[in-house]
């Protein structure tokens, strides 16, 4: 059997024999468990027992990570249509409403 990479959160990988590729979200070190999350969005938890045997290998991040979100507007995602300049930057962020 071939070394298998350690899961990381937020590393993308792809099935060697499906050509899926998957984001791992979470890693649970205690339940010993694995959260998967598919390119069209569908989550998956697994052991580190399955993760052993899965054909997998890194792979970069896809350029339309939004892929299982299409259906969001613009307005929706956390990129400003505008950009920023040097003085905007160095303004201090606004307060979040308190509760």
């Amino acid at each position: 059997m071939n070394a298998q990479p350690e899961p990381a959160v937020d590393q993308w990988y792809r099935h060697i024999d499906k050509g899926q590729e998957f984001v791992v979200v979470a890693v649970d070190e205690d339940a010993e468990t694995i959260m998967l999350q598919y390119f069209d969005g569908s989550l998956e938890e697994i052991d580190r027992e399955d993760w052993g045997q899965l054909e997998i290998e890194p792979v970069p991040e896809p350029e339309n990570w939004s892929g299982p979100y299409d259906e969001l507007d613009s307005s929706e995602t956390l990129f400003a249509d505008t950009e920023m300049n040097q003085e905007e930057w160095n303004e201090p962020l606004d307060e979040l409403p308190r509760r």
